[in-house]
């Protein structure tokens, strides 16, 4: 979802972790913000967060799996900001972590996988459950089966309210990435 972003327009950041075996377009998780959710989690200053956006940057996003956590601390520190939870199925959430991370060291299984999604779940309802802003819940499969009409519609969410307007050309690039990922 967060390449799909990128390709509608929203900066999501310059310095990318790289594609490797188990996603060979990347991850558009922003390197710089990664290190500072590591930094935030080990109590560095959460004022910090405010740095990281470009000022020549109105519109932009953000994807690591650890912001779950750390909403409540990062979104007083960010104006404006909407939220887009992708939802996918707990067991083929499972087999793919299981996947991805097959050549990790020992007790990287279907059982650290499950505890591992079940704890992602609760943090992420505890961290919305105060959010007062706009969520936009989008299925993995439903994006799969029909990337152009859930394209249009992170857009249409996205872009609400904004003068940059998403153009066709771009919810096709979007779509070809999903494609492309499948």
């Amino acid at each position: 979802m967060a390449g799909m972003l990128h390709k509608m327009g929203v900066w999501m950041g310059d310095e990318f972790f790289p594609s490797d075996r188990n996603n060979q377009f990347g991850t558009y998780e922003n390197l710089q913000w990664f290190d500072m959710n590591r930094a935030v989690l080990n109590g560095a200053y959460h004022g910090a967060y405010a740095r990281l956006v470009p000022d020549d940057k109105p519109l932009w996003g953000l994807k690591d799996p650890l912001m779950v956590s750390l909403m409540p601390t990062m979104l007083p520190y960010l104006d404006d900001t909407r939220v887009i939870e992708v939802q996918r199925e707990r067991e083929a959430t499972i087999a793919s972590y299981v996947k991805a991370y097959r050549d990790m060291p020992p007790g990287r299984d279907e059982k650290f996988a499950a505890s591992w999604y079940d704890g992602h779940k609760l943090s992420l309802r505890q961290s919305l459950k105060d959010y007062d802003g706009p969520v936009l819940y989008v299925q993995f499969e439903r994006v799969k089966a029909n990337p152009i009409k859930e394209a249009r519609r992170m857009a249409d969410f996205v872009f609400e309210g904004i003068e940059n307007e998403v153009t066709a050309g771009q919810i096709m690039r979007a779509a070809e990435h999903v494609k492309q990922g499948s």
